[in-house]
This record gives structure tokens, C-alpha cells and sequence, in this order.
């Protein structure tokens, strides 16, 4: 017991002596490399055409943009789009025109409304035919053409080929269920539309 007593002191002034030396380690000053707003970030989205351009959302209802590369930062106008969860912006082949998910508070409530820029994501303005009334889950724009847009709510999908200034309904998934999830989008050059079910049963476990 003794000599076990003994190590224990040693091994407790070892572990005193290394504390004290992480604590004088520590830096003295700090440089903000990046976005924060206090919380999780979520949704980060580059530029198709342009890879420096760059944004995240923040579930503290921020939203970041980066246009070289992550270096510096701004926060984008609150009172036109603010960030979350839901908020990743859809990048097209014209650098101009942008798509996201506007997660802004209406009346003490949590909205998720479609909402588009034309200048490259200096303003943002409300898509006025947004087919959810505010509650919007996924959104996907076609890479390769601005016109063509994929907007679903819980249990609805709809389709826009004008850009959101329409849509057309396209599926309806049962609303009793755990709601429609959309795994990802693939446009083709063609208009046709298609898609595929499936469920955990559908594979081996």
C-alpha cells in the first residue's frame, strides 16, 4: 500500500506539472478565421460556375457568404433572407440568379419561404407563386438551367420551368406518414420527369 501510495503522489505531481504547462501554452490572442453566430452551422453551398463564392447558414438565423473562398466573411441582410437549418442556397449556371430557403420568423413562427436573387445574392425577393405558403422543406434548382426548380413541402412536390414564376403539382406522398423525403435530384437536358420509392424494407439489414 505504501508504495502505491507513493506513486499516486507522483503520478498526481506529474499530472499537476503537465496542467500547469497546457495552461501557460494557451494563446494569448485569437483571430477569427471564419463565421459563427453561437450556434450550429449547417448547409454549406459553393458556386458552380465560381468555387470561391460560398455560403453556410447558422441555426442562429445568420447567413454567411464567402466570395473568396472562405478568407472573409459577410452576413447577408436579415430583413431579406436568414438563415438555418433548411437555408442551403442552390447555385445555377448563371452566377446571377441563385435559389434558397428563406427560414425568417412570421409572426413569432418558424416559415420556410423560397425566395431567389438575380444579382449574384446582393437582394433576395420572395418567390410569389411559392406553392407551400411558407412551408417549404427541400428546394433544388437545376445546375444547368435557372429556369428549373424542384420544391417540395411535407408531403407535396411541385416542379417551376419558368424560373418560380409557376408550378405545377407533381406528387403527393401520404401526409399520415413521416412526410416526403427527397434523397437528392439529378435534372436531365430533357424535360420529362421521374422518380423512384423506395423503403428500409426495400434492403437487406
Amino acid at each position: 500500500m505504501e508504495k502505491a501510495y507513493k506513486f499516486g503522489q507522483r503520478g498526481l505531481l506529474l499530472a499537476l506539472l503537465v496542467g500547469f504547462q497546457a495552461v501557460a501554452e494557451v494563446p494569448q490572442t485569437w483571430e477569427p478565421i471564419g463565421p459563427g453566430g453561437g450556434g450550429a452551422l449547417y448547409q454549406p453551398s459553393f458556386g458552380t460556375s465560381d468555387p470561391d463564392q460560398l455560403y453556410i447558414g447558422c441555426d442562429m438565423s445568420e447567413l454567411f457568404r464567402s466570395q473568396d473562398a472562405g478568407k472573409t466573411w459577410q452576413v447577408m441582410d436579415f430583413r431579406q433572407i436568414q438563415g438555418g437549418r433548411f437555408c442551403r442556397v442552390q447555385f445555377t449556371e448563371d452566377p446571377q440568379v441563385q435559389y434558397a430557403l428563406d427560414q425568417s420568423p412570421v409572426s413569432g413562427g418558424d416559415e420556410r419561404v423560397p425566395v431567389k436573387t438575380s444579382d449574384g445574392g446582393d437582394t433576395w425577393v420572395d418567390l410569389s407563386a411559392d406553392p407551400t405558403g411558407g412551408e417549404a422543406f427541400h428546394l433544388f434548382a437545376d445546375p444547368q438551367n435557372h429556369q428549373r426548380l424542384l420544391i417540395s413541402s411535407w408531403c407535396d412536390l411541385w416542379y417551376s420551368s419558368d424560373g418560380g414564376e409557376s408550378f405545377d403539382h407533381r406528387y403527393t406522398h401520404s401526409c399520415d406518414s413521416d412526410g416526403l423525403h427527397i434523397g437528392g435530384v439529378f435534372f436531365r437536358s430533357e424535360y420529362d420527369f421521374y422518380r423512384h420509392q423506395c423503403r428500409a424494407s426495400d434492403f437487406d439489414r
